[in-house]
């Protein structure tokens, strides 16, 4: 049951996002990860660092979640669960 709510959160999150998940479903297990875009320079959290990232998160969809530096066009990884 874990495993097929995780897919969906990441799957809703990586298709609001306009990126593609991290791995495979067969290499995801209760928690996934994923990549977060490049932001755009007119956003809010525009030069903020991880932890204005996720407070604007929390303040803003009352989600609490962990962002880690990552090679992606974003330069972070979200992890859901």
């Amino acid at each position: 049951r874990n495993h097929d709510l995780c897919l969906k959160a990441r799957d809703i999150v990586a298709a609001a996002l306009g990126v593609a998940p991290g791995c495979p479903d067969s290499m995801t297990g209760s928690m996934a990860s994923i990549p977060l875009p490049a932001l755009h320079p007119d956003s809010e959290a525009a030069g903020a660092d991880a932890d204005g990232i996720m407070d604007l998160f929390h303040r803003h969809h009352r989600i609490e979640t962990w962002l880690f530096p990552w090679p992606s066009a974003g330069g972070r990884l979200l992890r859901a669960r």
